[in-house]
């Protein structure tokens, strides 16, 4: 099921993501103890993220 950019903005943000925004992309960063997590968005189209993607 796709899913709208926001609405991944929020969920990892409520999940502890840090958000940092760059020139083309929003890069998310979760840190533990043990390791360190990161993902980014595009600042592209509106598009929704595909199952893909999200998989």
């Amino acid at each position: 099921m796709p899913i709208a950019k926001r609405d991944l903005r929020k969920i990892l943000n409520k999940l502890g993501f840090v958000e940092v925004r760059g020139k083309h992309h929003i890069f998310f960063e979760l840190r533990t103890t043990s390791r360190i997590i990161r993902t980014k968005i595009s600042h592209g189209s509106g598009k929704d993220i595909g199952d893909a993607l999200l998989h």
